[in-house]
């Protein structure tokens, strides 16, 4: 009986720490970045970021990130897709169909460009319901193994010294296969 109770144990054990592993963590000073059936991960440095909030379901992920200091965030948005898309037709479905994004549609300009794998949007705000906001966004757009990952980079108060950090941001992610469990 004692056998079968200490079996059980280890079990339960077993099974309470493979069901518990994280789609976000930190480890030597970046954050890595993952959704369940995705055979990939993506890393940023930590910077000052904070997780702030993580949603999950049925293989899309939307974590949120902030650094208050410098008020900039960041968003991750991972959608699985139901055909295979590059980086550019991913951008473009976000463009014409931009759901969560109110500031998108009262910017007037925007900038497409390419880094690396990425696929980017830039876009300016000064105003929002009549509040001054000053807020500028890249929206770099990744398409990986049948998953599109947007991130967006925003930051308020912005000024244009702050363009080239929000693109070494873009510059920094990067992605590694994930290590079988």
């Amino acid at each position: 009986m004692r056998t079968i109770l200490k079996l059980s144990m280890l079990c339960m054990t077993l099974f309470i720490s493979c069901s518990s592993v994280k789609n976000v963590y930190l480890e030597n000073d970046r954050y890595f970045i993952t959704v369940k059936d995705a055979k990939w991960k993506l890393s940023i440095p930590k910077y000052n970021f904070t997780l702030v909030d993580d949603n999950t379901n049925d293989g899309d992920a939307y974590y949120l990130f902030d650094d208050n200091k410098n008020e900039l965030i960041i968003v991750f948005d991972i959608e699985k897709l139901e055909k295979r898309k590059d980086a550019i037709d991913c951008r473009e479905d976000f463009v014409n169909n931009p759901t969560g994004a109110p500031f998108f549609e009262i910017s007037k300009k925007f900038l497409r460009y390419e880094i690396g794998e990425a696929s980017c949007l830039e876009y300016y705000v000064s105003k929002y319901e009549g509040q001054e906001i000053n807020q500028n966004t890249i929206t770099a757009v990744f398409a990986k193994d049948m998953y599109s990952i947007r991130v967006h980079v925003s930051k308020t108060s912005f000024q244009k010294e702050y363009r080239e950090k929000m693109l070494d941001i873009v510059r920094s992610i990067s992605f590694s296969d994930k290590v079988k469990q």
